[in-house]
Order: structure tokens, then C-alpha cells, then sequence
């Protein structure tokens, strides 16, 4: 709409071929960012009842409702009228004749107008055809949208990209705009399309046509997937917080992981080409993504080159920056092992990499490292750990290994009981017990070492670390010291120690802390460096290291992953799923028939409550309802009578209930009557999905009910009016036991997820 008049051939296009979201969202974005009203400046260029057509969809969207057959028929007659009625003296139509048709085109979806013209051939099958009709009536701007407006858009993709392609020269700017303005997923349907109409390949239709990246944009628009894998759009079919919902998320991530590893790869490719590496876009690359994400760059550099990641580094970087590069790369169970295998290695061993290694790694990280040195050294870690080591040393990094550092679990943790123990064991008697110290040091948490710490100062006046101190030396005194830490201040302590608080730099130790740790946990190292020390730690590292090892230190510190921290938070969530999921005993698999509960009396007692008929006799003793244990069965089908409060009217009305659950599901479903075949109720009035539901006893004005109460404040409760104690028992029994059954299937799920993940 700019410069001398307006191409009102591309209005057309833009409006009449455009959902009614995507026509309120142009005119939000439009207005938003020029300052003007879209209406207003499109009253301004149109004119008539072109003008009026194209302001009805701006402002009220074309018709979105289902397809009415009995409706097209309708709808066909009144065009039709309209048309006889409507002609003026030269075979066109008056302007409340063109308005009138127009509306009618606009109120229908493109599916129902698809279907005014099936129903348009059935109704006058000796006239012309509706567009041939419309054709003939109409003229212009008015001619070309209402045309549009009964086409399917995506035929009418179809129909433009051929008139751009069969012209003198190829219109580049429609064939740009019709595909460019299309999303990634209607592009492709519309290419389907294009080749089933015209046999002909649009693709290859796009290389003759045009030529150059031009073409090699169009192409990849239209042949590759996007990072999700096509799950976005199914993201927007589901409900947020829904289980659904969570695991089309996981499944996204996945996604867009494997698309930028794919792109990566690439990249990492491109910056080896020619005369010398480009270490700078490689640094870019690796030390924007965690290990996760490095090791699927690493399984498509396998697939697609056949190197693995570690021979691309090894290749094409060298020094510190390469060091830093491999354990950026390497899996934390790979990493540690590594080290431990570097530090036996040579004349002697390295024990202060043995102890930064052992006394800073939880227990599950210290026996997935021990798995993987054994897996693939082909060596007993403790039996290398006894050659290596002597004395409190050994025993110390022994036990590590041996058991979790924890006694509050087995209640048996008494804070003041094991300061007094140690300080009897050391500074209050004539030589150090060190066995006692390491048995102490090496089945405490941390946690539990700081309230011990915090006794022992209470107590005896003095410090642990001073005590420590003044009772050990060499490398037991480290490792106690280092364990009476959070490994985080560890870290902390050896960065500024390797950095700022000596002469030179110790990279190896810079590389190992920073590079053999997940961006995360490297994240919560500068935070805490900072409230430790009040300096940042990229700025301490920036002073003392150098060149492109420098930034790729920094970029690994400083950079979010492309998740924004969100695969990290699945990965803790996961986590915790497993352990739960191993804390649960397996059980037998019982019977799961279809039983039917006996009618319950359930009924209102005040007077202003609409009182329920008669029901039968309550369930006797023997139909309550077993309590369910964890099975892929489901539990029995239970259902029967009961008095339920209005959601929105609090009034009470009588409905036959109906709770049962399949292998995706489990509802409650109320009827107005009863049947005797499935789904065993007539004239169903609702339904609500119990996930995560909870069953209780609730008192009310009327009585005692049955209330199911959501787990999200948009869930919607139920409350049912039961009469007798046993009868609630048994319904609460019964709705337990569906609802324990869906969490069973879902944590099921879950644990595949994971598997897979």
C-alpha cells in the first residue's frame, strides 16, 4: 500500500486466503508497528464493494465452523437468488447484490464454501458452474476475491505459483511471496499438491525457474524439517500441564537437539575448510552446548564423516584450547575416569587429581565412573586405587566408593555425639585415631559434616578445619578438608588458588574444574565464586589466560545452552522419576473383572435441595472393592447412583456414575439414566478425566459425600452425596484404586521416556 496506488491483487491474496487468526494477527503486528489502523488505511485505498468484502474478513475473520451440508444447500440458494435477482441490464450485478454474495462467501470456512459448490451443481445442474457464474458477474478486484474465496487455499497456491512459472520470465517476487509466506508445514503440503495437480515436481520446478542461493532457499524451505519435527503445531492440540503436554515437550527437545547437532556439524565442517581452522567459530560452537548436546554433535560426526568429535579437536586444535575442547566433550563418567587413569599414569601418581576427583563427586557419579573405567581400561579401579594409595588415604578414597556418604537416612545421626567422638579421637588425646576420622569423614554428607562442624566449634571452642589442621598433613589433611566442603567451594577454592593466587596459571586445573563439569553445574561455580570472593570469575580468568583458550573458557561459563537450562531441568526431573520408579516394590497381578457395584442410597437432606427417587439398597460387605496394587491391569469397572452438586448452580441432581480406565485414561463419567450394556448409561452429562485426582470425605450442608478434588486450581472438583459409611468406603476404595492405577501406567511411561531419552 505504498507509493501510487495499491496492489490490490496482493491484498486479496493476503486477506482472503488467511485464517481468521493469521488475519487478526497481521492486523495487530500491522498496526503495532506502523501506528496506524489497518481498517482505516485500507478504507483509504479500496473502494465499493471490494472495500466492504475485504474490511468484513479484517474485522470479523472468515467463518471457521464445521461443514454443514443442509447449510451449503442454503447457502447456494440464496447466491443463486441473489444472482437472479440482482442482474442489472448488461449481465453484472448491483452493488447490494455483490455485497450480499460477498458476505455469504465470507461467513463460510473454505471447507464449506468447498462444499456451496458441490451443493451449487446438485441444486442447478444446467447452469454454468459457481466460479464460472461469479466470473461472469463480477469484475475486477471483487471478481478476483470473491474467487479466492471459494477456492481451497491450498489449490490456490498451487494455481499462482504455475501462472508465475508459464509467464514471459518467471514472476520471482509471487513465487518468493507464496512460499516464503507460507509456513514450513502448509509449504509442503502445498508442494504434495503442486505435483499431484500438475505432475509436476515443484522443487525441481523452483532449480529450473530460478538459480544461486535464491533457489537453494526455496528448496530447503520446502524439503527440510523443522527443529521440532513437526511437533510444535501438535503442542498447540494440547493442554498446558496436560501429561501430553510434558511429553511432547520431551520429545521437541529431543528434536531440536538432533537439528542443531546436525547444523553444528556443519558449521564445525565449514570452519575447517581452506588454509588453516577457524578456532574462533569453533569455540562459538562447542562452548555454547553442554555435554549433552556435544555428545549428539558427536554421533552425527560419526554418522556423516566417520571421525568422532574428540579426532575433529585432536585435529584441528592444539595446546590448552584443545585440552579444554576434549573435556568439554566427554561424558562426566568418561571425564573422571580419564583423570583417574592420567593421574596413575607415570612415575608415581597424581594424588591431588585422585582427590579432586573422589572427594568432590557424589556417590552415583564416583560408580558410574568406576563403571566406565573397568568397562573400557580393562582394570580394577579399587584394586588400582589400593596400588597407588596407602595408609588413611586408601581407606578414605576406599569407602567413598564403597557406600553413599549418609546417616540421617538410617537414623542413626547424632551431631554433637560425632564432634565429641573426633575431638576425642584427635585433639583431646595424645595422637590422631586418623582410622576414626576416615570412617567418619567417609559416611557423612556434607550437610551432616557442616552440623558437625558447627558442634565440634560449640563445644570445644575451635574449628574442625583447625583441628584438622593441626592433626593431619599432606594429602589425608586435604582430602578431610576438601570433604568437610560443598564440592562447589572446592571448585571455587582451586579456580582462585590455580588463577589469582599464585604465580602463573594452572590451566590442567582450569580445564579439568570448568571442562569436566556440565554447563550447569559450572553456572552455580561463578555464582558461587562471586559470593565467596565478591570478584567474578570470568573476569579473574579473563586477566590470566590468553588467546582463543581464553574465550572458550569465558563462552563455557558465560553462555546459556540453546534450551535456555531446560534440558538440564528435565534431566533432574527424570532423575527423580527413576529413583522413584526404584522404590517401588513390584506386586502381584490381580483379577481385573467388570463388576458392578449394587445401587447406593445417596440423597439430600435439607429441604432446599431437590431430593433424588428412591434408590436401592447399598452395596453389601462383600462388594467393596479390593485395594489395587501396581499392574498394566486395570481395575474393575465401578459404577452406581449417587446425588451430585452442580459445578457452576449449586443445586443437587441425581446421575448414575461410571469410573473405569484404559491404557491412556481414567474418567468418571455421570448419566442421566441407566443402562445394562456398555458403556452402561443413557443421556451421559459429563465427564471429567481423574488424573492425579485425589479422593477424600467431605461434610457438606446435605450430609457426608465423595469429593474429588484437581491438583491444578483449573481442575474441576466433584462432590457426590453418599449415604452410608460402607457405601463412601467403597466408592473411595474404588477411586483410589483407578487413580493409582493411572499414575502406575503413567510413571510406566515416564520410564520408557527416559530409556529412550
Amino acid at each position: 500500500m505504498s507509493g501510487l496506488g495499491c496492489d490490490k491483487t496482493l491484498i486479496n491474496e493476503l486477506i482472503c486466503l488467511s485464517t481468521k487468526e493469521e488475519v487478526f494477527q497481521m492486523k495487530t503486528v500491522y498496526e503495532k508497528t506502523y501506528d496506524n489502523s489497518l481498517s482505516d488505511k485500507l478504507r483509504g485505498e479500496l473502494s465499493g464493494e471490494h472495500e466492504a468484502l475485504i474490511i468484513n474478513l479484517l474485522l470479523r475473520g472468515r467463518g471457521d465452523a464445521p461443514v454443514d451440508p443442509n447449510l451449503a444447500l442454503e447457502q447456494a440458494g440464496r447466491i443463486h437468488t441473489t444472482i437472479t435477482s440482482g442482474s442489472g441490464m448488461f449481465g453484472g450485478l448491483d452493488d447490494r447484490a455483490q455485497r450480499a454474495i460477498g458476505a455469504v462467501l465470507c461467513e463460510a470456512s473454505p471447507e464449506q464454501c468447498q462444499a456451496i459448490k458441490r451443493a451449487w451443481e446438485t441444486r442447478f445442474i444446467h447452469d454454468d458452474s459457481l466460479e464460472k457464474t461469479l466470473k461472469s458477474k463480477l469484475s475486477g478486484s471483487m471478481e478476483e476475491a470473491c474467487l479466492l474465496l471459494l477456492k481451497d487455499p491450498i489449490d490456490a497456491c498451487c494455481e499462482k505459483l504455475k501462472i508465475a512459472f508459464d509467464g514471459l520470465g518467471t514472476d520471482e517476487d509471487a513465487v518468493s511471496r507464496i512460499i516464503g509466506g507460507l509456513d514450513k508445514r502448509d509449504a509442503k503440503i502445498v508442494a504434495e499438491r503442486y505435483q499431484a495437480k500438475y505432475s509436476a515436481i515443484l522443487v525441481d520446478r523452483i532449480k529450473d525457474e530460478v538459480g544461486g542461493n535464491y533457489a537453494q532457499s526455496m528448496v530447503s524451505w520446502l524439503t527440510t524439517s523443522d527443529v521440532t519435527g513437526g511437533l510444535e503445531y501438535d503442542l498447540t492440540n494440547t493442554s498446558v500441564h496436560s501429561d501430553a503436554h510434558n511429553d511432547l515437550i520431551l520429545r521437541i527437545l529431543d528434536n531440536v537437539k538432533q537439528s542443531v547437532a546436525e547444523l553444528d556439524v556443519e558449521m564445525l565442517i565449514y570452519a575447517a575448510k581452506g588454509l588453516g581452522t577457524d578456532e574462533r567459530l569453533v569455540v562459538q560452537i562447542l562452548c555454547a552446548r553442554t555435554k549433552d548436546q556435544l555428545d549428539a554433535i558427536d554421533q552425527v560426526f560419526l554418522s556423516k564423516h566417520n571421525r568422532t568429535l574428540k579426532q575433529y579437536i585432536k585435529k584441528e586444535m592444539g595446546g590448552n584450547l584443545e585440552l579444554f575442547l576434549t573435556y568439554c566433550q566427554l561424558a562426566e563418567d568418561e571425564f573422571d575416569a580419564l583423570m583417574l587413569k592420567e593421574a596413575f599414569s607415570g612415575f608415581g601418581s597424581d594424588k591431588n587429581v585422585i582427590l579432586e576427583i573422589i572427594c568432590t563427586r557424589s556417590y552415583e557419579r564416583l560408580q558410574a565412573a568406576k563403571s566406565y573405567y573397568e568397562a573400557h581400561f580393562d582394570a580394577n579401579l579399587m584394586d588400582r586405587l589400593r596400588s597407588e594409595l596407602s595408609g588413611p588415604l586408601e581407606r578414605l578414597c576406599i569407602t567413598l566408593f564403597a557406600h553413599p556418604r549418609s546417616k540421617q537416612s538410617s537414623g542413626s545421626f547424632n551431631d554433637e555425639a560425632t564432634a565429641r567422638e573426633l575431638y576425642e579421637m584427635g585433639a583431646g588425646k595424645w595422637g590422631t585415631n586418623e582410622d576414626a576420622f576416615v570412617d567418619i569423614f567417609g559416611s557423612h554428607s556434607v550437610d551432616e559434616m557442616k552440623l558437625i562442624a558447627d558442634a565440634y566449634d560449640r563445644m570445644f571452642g575451635t574449628s574442625l578445619a583447625a583441628a584438622i589442621k593441626s592433626e593431619f598433613s599432606g594429602y589425608i589433611r586435604d582430602a578431610l578438608l576438601n570433604l568437610l566442603e560443598d564440592p562447589i567451594d572446592v571448585y571455587c577454592r582451586k579456580l582462585k588458588s590455580a588463577s589469582v593466587d599464585q604465580f602463573g596459571t594452572d590451566e590442567k586445573t582450569v580445564c579439568r574444574i570448568i571442562g569436566g563439569n556440565n554447563k550447569a553445574t559450572v553456572h552455580i561455580i561463578a555464582k558461587r565464586y562471586f559470593e565467596k570472593y565478591n570478584s567474578v570469575l570470568i573476569e579473574d580468568l579473563r586477566s590470566e589466560l590468553s588467546g582463543d583458550f581464553r574465550e572458550a573458557v569465558i563462552t563455557y561459563i558465560n553462555s546459556s545452552d540453546i534450551t535456555g537450562g531446560l534440558e538440564e531441568l528435565i534431566k533432574q526431573v527424570q532423575n527423580n522419576y527413576v529413583e522413584q520408579l526404584k522404590s517401588t516394590p513390584p506386586a502381584p497381578t490381580p483379577s481385573a473383572p467388570i463388576v458392578e457395584s449394587k445401587p447406593i442410597v445417596m440423597q439430600a437432606t435439607t429441604p432446599s435441595s431437590p431430593q433424588p427417587p428412591p434408590a436401592a439398597a447399598g452395596l453389601p460387605k462383600n462388594d467393596t472393592p479390593e485395594v489395587y496394587k501396581p499392574t498394566n491391569v486395570p481395575p474393575e469397572v465401578y459404577k452406581g447412583w449417587g446425588t451430585k452438586e452442580g459445578h457452576i448452580w449449586k443445586t443437587w441432581k441425581r446421575r448414575f456414575f461410571v469410573v473405569e480406565s484404559d491404557s491412556s485414561s481414567t474418567t468418571i463419567k455421570y448419566y442421566a439414566e441407566e443402562s445394562p450394556n456398555e458403556p452402561y448409561g443413557e443421556d451421559m452429562k459429563g465427564e471429567l478425566n481423574i488424573r492425579n485426582y485425589k479422593a477424600s470425605i467431605k461434610t457438606v450442608d446435605n450430609g457426608t459425600a465423595v469429593y474429588l478434588q484437581g491438583k491444578n486450581e483449573d481442575d474441576k472438583d466433584l462432590t457426590i452425596l453418599i449415604d452410608g459409611a460402607k457405601e463412601r468406603e467403597a466408592w473411595i476404595t474404588a477411586l483410589t484404586n483407578h487413580i493409582a492405577y493411572r499414575k502406575h501406567m503413567d510413571d510406566q511411561q515416564r520410564a520408557r521416556q527416559i530409556r529412550d531419552f
